[in-house]
């Protein structure tokens, strides 16, 4: 994600999901067809992440508020 893009730009609006594939029981396939499935049916604009490192979910997290995520 790049932190260049401007916040009043496309992402306003959006959700971003943000995955820990290290946390809870389920499979992180699964999880994210499950969330995928469930906003979809919304018809709710979302973004989903998978956290890659230690510290990396907070990382996203303050780089989505910069760029208009709810």
């Amino acid at each position: 994600m790049s932190s260049q893009i401007d916040a009043a730009g496309a992402y306003a609006g959006r959700s971003l999901i943000i995955l820990n594939p290290q946390s809870g029981h389920d499979d992180p396939a699964r999880t994210r067809r499950r969330l995928g499935g469930a906003f979809a049916a919304r018809e709710a604009p979302f973004d989903l992440i998978t956290t890659e490192y230690a510290g990396h979910a907070r990382e996203l997290a303050k780089q989505a508020g910069l760029l208009g995520y709810r």
